[in-house]
């Protein structure tokens, strides 16, 4: 960021990240956004254990540093959308339009189950989607990042080792018949995930939260039975077939959970 382009790049971010409200605003006009202390604060005022979130939080440190990312997203840089106005409004990790966001440098969750509640209507579930929710958005938050000032608007020259070209995306998208990926945002998505449905599956073991059946049961548990690991594992590339069916397709235009591409 050198010279008066530079200055000027880095005035731009921070005025995205100083008043990062406009994101929530945008996309969920009914729905009421605090960062994630105030909410948890809220819970534990109300009677609800929180633990199994904290219990996350001492595992996920020692892990995410044994792959090289010793700081965590800034817990008050995670907006909770835990009320609504919607009528039948129901949040969870899948929710339409929520993830991290890399420019406003903040992550956006909604609390799984019936928004319209003062309080989750299943404490333990929500609990446990909202770690797998932090859980991803961490590896979003820690991946590498290079900006730059194109007309005047921000652009993502650089991110991890993908370089991206005026003009176009940072990789193609599959082939509808193939079984194997190599498009960035799936296989970002699916490392993502699998690290924080593995960690919440454990915490959910540890706990002896049992799973549900319905949609309650696949929302927070995911692979429950793959075991967390203790060292790191040997790195190997996913292939759609072997992510969820609704990450194998191409990201559609109004993502559900993901960190957002511009």
């Amino acid at each position: 960021m050198e010279g008066d382009g530079g200055h000027r790049l880095l005035d731009a971010l921070v005025e995205l990240r100083t008043a990062p409200g406009a994101v929530t605003s945008e996309h969920h006009p009914e729905h009421c956004f605090r960062p994630l202390p105030l909410v948890l604060g809220s819970w534990c005022t109300a009677g609800i254990d929180i633990t199994a979130f904290h219990r996350g939080l001492d595992l996920l440190r020692p892990r995410y540093a044994a792959l090289g990312l010793r700081r965590l997203l800034p817990l008050d840089r995670v907006l909770i959308g835990a009320r609504s106005a919607r009528p039948g409004a129901f949040g969870g990790f899948h929710h339409p339009n929520q993830g991290y966001r890399h420019l406003q440098m903040v992550s956006v969750i909604t609390v799984f189950g019936d928004m319209t509640e003062a309080l989750p209507t299943t404490p333990d579930l929500a609990l446990l989607d909202l770690l797998r929710a932090y859980a991803h958005d961490c590896l979003h938050y820690g991946s590498y990042r290079r900006y730059a000032l194109r007309d005047g608007q921000i652009y993502r020259s650089q991110y991890g080792i993908n370089y991206r070209r005026p003009g176009r995306t940072y990789s193609s998208a599959d082939r509808p018949d193939t079984a194997e990926t190599r498009n960035l945002g799936v296989v970002m998505e699916g490392a993502c995930d699998r690290e924080a449905r593995r960690l919440t599956g454990h915490i959910a073991t540890l706990l002896g939260t049992h799973c549900t059946e319905g949609p309650e049961g696949y929302a927070s548990f995911g692979q429950r039975t793959t075991r967390w690991p203790t060292t790191t594992p040997v790195r190997s590339a996913p292939t759609r077939s072997t992510l969820p069916t609704w990450q194998r397709a191409v990201p559609s235009k109004t993502p559900r959970r993901q960190e957002t591409t511009s």
